[in-house]
């Protein structure tokens, strides 16, 4: 879980949209919480360092993220060792270490 971020109306909103977005793309919402915490994690990752308006496109920027292609209903395992990593700076970061991305 991403800590320490605060977002407007709107920014939320979106971050809503988006995360939806993601789940629509996967063709459903029957992945196991760590997973949806994972995406979730990385929607608002996204949402905090840029601009982007659009729910779509920031969708779309996240699965590539994780490597997930949109038009699967399985996550690759490629992706399960991005999400993993995603699952473990979160962890790291509600427990007060931080870590340079490289």
């Amino acid at each position: 879980m991403v800590v320490a971020a605060v977002f407007d109306d709107v920014r939320t909103k979106l971050l809503g949209d988006a995360f939806g977005a993601v789940l629509g793309k996967l063709h459903g919402t029957h992945y196991p919480d760590g997973v949806r915490e994972a995406i979730a994690d990385r929607v608002i990752e996204f949402a905090r360092t840029t601009t982007e308006g659009d729910p779509e496109r920031l969708a779309r920027a996240v699965l590539a993220s994780l490597r997930i292609k949109s038009d699967r209903t399985t996550i690759s395992p490629p992706a399960t060792k991005e999400i993993e990593e995603c699952r473990a700076r979160s962890a790291m970061s509600r427990s007060g270490i931080s870590r340079s991305v490289v």
